[in-house]
């Protein structure tokens, strides 16, 4: 047996500093949004070929729900030389993105690690980064995947419970022993002896490799651990134990935890007449405790747990010079929400669509999403250490791997209560730096995006255009930009969402007539390029001993399969347009006229007077507006009148425009389709002057023609768009390769109704039993996790 490797808990004592209100500490470090993010992988392992497919979470860290602010959320993926291979710019909606990732030529055997943040993280410690691990096996290349190589190498560490030994009094010390990859050794006994090898106490470590015990060090003495049926594996502790001091314990119950501040016999008369802060946050507020010791050593206060927040409270000793002497953590398991199934079943089983209903415990009438990766039911490709509720409430909070996080909030009881509790002692922090909470001043290198900020240059003379069109986008509406005679010549556009390399189009509005043209522009963009970060929250890489492939014999034939003839995934073109022109014309209750080329060389009010049944147009030269509205109402109308003499309402892109000066000139080269709608019958609202909706698209006719009206921008980088994700297809559906790496689908977008039922339509499932991996969140932060197998022969749910 190797020798160990030891360490303690670093001390919490600081240097003496100026003393600083704990208010204003606290405050410094919770008054800046900070965001936790989780991404759901639909798998742990690929096959080269399959799609990596996955949804992402982004949560405010402290009010532990989803976050409104974030848009701009980074996904990338690196080898295992810390490579970048793949890389993703996605938006957030409602605290929520999906995407796909290609396991393509860039992908080799090995395992590969998936990172997501926002850049405002970057400012902050890498806890709060989303890092997981998946491997990828290529068939071409590999024939057998080995177990992974360990050594016997054991860290074995000994962490007092708030930070150092107090002697002469009962300390609590946790114990964790971890193999050289990282997991916890389960099941480990050892026995506490001094250096007289007496008998002290004894131990036993849980599943994950965590546990503790019990101990009242003596002055100058040191111990020693030695494990069971190990006698060469010895490790000594308590060198660095305290003769004077406080320290903190924590016990719990149902209703209440008890918080007590302990100190011995030798330090109490320094302390009397001394106000030391029990200090924690609340919620929203800090809470404090006056600790004044007397004639006890044991101060405790109880707090009910009602009154906590859920997830954990971090308890800090402050001296009276307001240092951190001593510090807890607590995990508050009541008023977390869990969202469970409580029944299942399958409607309308066809052979090649299943139909699915859960009803969850919990209805949602605010927005929710649920993402659900479902395997055969004996997959080997799914093997987690993180879930959306530990990534969220636990590992922000703790030093080092975790391992098998849903394990605490899966059937929970008072021993998993007990087992995390365990955790927190030999790996919780606080993240609180305090050396930098003294001097912080607020500056952060990293700003908050959201979307694409363009600063668009103009050339500066006489001749400077001062009106200009900003073309729509697929996530932008149009614009109409007008400067000032005294603007400088540049404007700033923000919260810019171009998807899958998607172009800006600009166009220069002449003065005298009105007509578009283009016109040199120098763009700046920010951001401009994806930001990469050594920062990675330590994880777990894959363990090849939950997943050993003695003979991939059969990946062999997987590649065939991705090469193969995809016939029903072929998508007909012929027609497209026609088909596209028909389905518009059906939805809409107007009439709906689509440009030509010919059209194209009209005006706006040219077009409208030739095919827009009884409407009419007029320029208003007075107002520099275009008059829009039923013949009757302005036909005998002066142009040089004042006043708006048209009530037409008018939408542009699916904007209703309240000031129509964009379109006096506005060119029907960039024009798609417009609806006229004399009654505004199915509008929602009753219009004696009719409304028109206008649809632009500038790329729709012959390139000269664009080219003379716009000038084309090219972002440096654009948002992804989620495409579809492929199943794979498989020579067989019975054989072990697939019941071990098979896919049957990947839903990541699903909603719970106001009754807690989610209904999902699944096709072609070729397997006789499946396994589903539900996860998720509503918008108040209600986490769903469940996992749930069926039998499709006897619709039977496990």
């Amino acid at each position: 047996m190797l020798p160990i490797v030891y360490s303690s808990k670093i001390n919490l004592n600081l240097q003496a500093q100026k003393k600083q209100s704990i208010d204003s500490l606290f405050l410094n470090n919770s008054s800046h949004f900070k965001e936790v993010v989780y991404a759901h992988l639909n798998k742990s392992i690929y096959i080269k070929g399959e799609n990596i497919g996955f949804t992402a979470y982004s949560f405010d860290k402290y009010k532990n729900n989803l976050s409104e602010s974030t848009s701009n959320l980074y996904c990338l993926i690196y080898d295992s030389n810390k490579k970048l291979v793949k890389k993703q710019l996605l938006k957030v909606e409602n605290g929520i993105a999906n995407g796909v990732f290609d396991v393509d030529k860039d992908f080799k055997t090995g395992t590969y690690t998936f990172k997501a943040y926002t850049n405002w993280m970057l400012n902050f410690s890498k806890e709060s980064f989303f890092t997981d691990s998946f491997d990828v096996i290529d068939p071409q290349e590999t024939k057998v995947v080995a177990k992974t190589k360990k050594s016997d190498k054991i860290d074995l560490q000994i962490l007092p419970e708030s930070g150092h030994l107090l002697t002469g009094v009962i300390n609590t010390l946790g114990v964790v022993a971890k193999d050289s990859l990282g997991y916890g050794i389960s099941n480990l006994k050892g026995s506490v002896l001094d250096q007289q090898n007496n008998f002290i106490t004894s131990f036993k470590l849980n599943e994950l490799g965590i546990g503790r015990f019990s101990m009242k060090p003596i002055k100058n003495k040191t111990y020693k651990v030695q494990l069971e049926n190990a006698k060469n594996f010895i490790t000594n502790f308590g060198t660095n134990s305290k003769n004077n001091g406080i320290i903190i314990q924590l016990n719990s119950n149902e209703n209440e935890v008890i918080i007590s501040c302990v100190t011995n016999k030798g330090t109490l008369p320094f302390l009397k007449g001394k106000t030391y802060i029990l200090a924690y946050q609340n919620r929203a507020k800090l809470t404090k405790i006056e600790i004044q010791f007397d004639k006890e050593n044991v101060i405790s206060k109880k707090i009910a747990l009602k009154n906590l927040k859920s997830g954990v409270t971090i308890f800090t000793l402050f001296d009276e010079q307001n240092n951190p002497i001593a510090e807890r953590l607590f995990f508050n398991y009541k008023n977390i929400n869990i969202n469970t199934i409580e029944n299942a079943s399958v409607n309308n089983s066809k052979d090649t669509l299943h139909n699915f209903s859960f009803n969850f415990k919990n209805g949602f009438k605010d927005f929710n999403n649920v993402s659900i990766s479902i395997l055969p039911e004996n997959t080997k490709s799914y093997n987690k250490n993180s879930n959306i509720i530990s990534n969220i409430l636990i590992k922000p909070y703790i030093k080092g791997y975790l391992q098998n996080g849903g394990y605490y909030f899966t059937d929970i009881n008072n021993q998993k209560k007990y087992d995390l509790d365990n955790l927190l002692i030999t790996q919780g922090w606080s993240s609180f730096n305090w050396r930098k909470l003294f001097s912080q001043k607020n500056n952060f290198a990293h700003s908050f995006e959201k979307g694409i900020t363009v600063r668009f240059n103009i050339q500066d003379d006489k001749n400077s255009q001062k009106q200009f069109l900003i073309h729509a986008l697929s996530n932008n509406p149009p614009q109409f930009i007008s400067l000032n005679d005294d603007s400088k010549s540049a404007f700033v556009l923000n919260n810019y969402y171009p998807t899958n390399n998607e172009k800006a189009y600009i166009s220069s509005i002449r003065k005298k007539d009105g007509k578009l043209f283009k016109t040199p522009m120098y763009p700046q963009f920010s951001p401009n390029s994806i930001p990469q970060t050594n920062k990675s929250a330590m994880h777990l890489t894959t363990n090849n001993n939950f997943y050993a492939v003695e003979n991939t014999f059969e990946l062999t034939t997987f590649n065939s399969l991705n090469t193969g003839d995809f016939l029903d995934e072929v998508i007909i073109k012929t027609n497209l347009e026609e088909k596209r022109i028909l389905e518009i014309k059906k939805e809409s209750f107007a009439k709906v006229k689509f440009t030509t080329l010919q059209d194209s060389y009209l005006t706006l009010e040219e077009f409208i007077n030739i095919y827009g049944l009884s409407f009419n147009a007029r320029k208003n030269y007075i107002t520099g507006t275009l008059d829009i509205g039923l013949s009757s109402s302005i036909r005998y109308q002066s142009p040089y009148s004042e006043g708006n003499l048209g009530g037409t309402i008018i939408y542009l892109d699916g904007q209703r425009l309240l000031d129509n000066s964009i379109l006096f000139n506005l060119s029907m080269s960039i024009v798609d389709y417009v609806e006229f709608n004399r009654s505004s019958f199915g509008e929602g609202f009753t219009n004696n002057d009719g409304v028109i909706r206008i649809v632009t698209n500038p790329m729709k006719f012959y390139q000269p023609i664009k080219r003379q009206t716009t000038t084309e921008i090219k972002f440096p980088i654009t948002f992804s768009k989620a495409k579809k994700f492929y199943i794979p297809k498989y020579n067989s559906y019975t054989d072990n390769f697939y019941k071990k790496y098979g896919v049957v689908d990947w839903l990541p977008m699903n909603k719970i109704d106001e009754n807690g039922n989610l209904n999902l339509d699944v096709k072609n499932i070729k397997t006789d039993k499946i396994t589903l991996f539900f996860e998720g969140v509503s918008a108040d932060g209600e986490f769903i996790f469940d996992k749930k197998t069926i039998s499709l022969k006897d619709y039977k749910f496990y």
